[in-house]
């Protein structure tokens, strides 16, 4: 994986645990600059602003929902065997 992907994700990473214990507003991008170990330009780089950051974070977690809640419609597999995997899953 690129040095680029990695300080990527673990930015975005950084930024969904910071939200979880902290809250939006808290967020700045010199926190999860620190927190995830990687230089404030190249969070700023990569991102833009505080606002982008955080929308990039909302958009990864809601497609891991959309992966996660995706099982239930797949007729393919019995019902119990989807409730079992969309609650391992989520």
């Amino acid at each position: 994986m690129s040095k680029k992907i990695d300080e990527v994700k673990n930015s975005v990473n950084t930024t969904l645990e910071f939200i979880k214990d902290e809250g939006f507003e808290s967020v700045t991008i010199r926190k999860i600059a620190a927190l995830s170990d990687t230089n404030i330009a190249l969070v700023n780089y990569h991102f833009g602003s505080k606002e982008k950051l955080i929308s990039e974070t909302i958009k990864i977690l809601l497609i891991s929902f959309q992966d996660t809640f995706s099982i239930l419609d797949d007729i393919k597999v019995p019902a119990k065997e989807r409730l079992k995997i969309f609650l391992l899953d989520y």
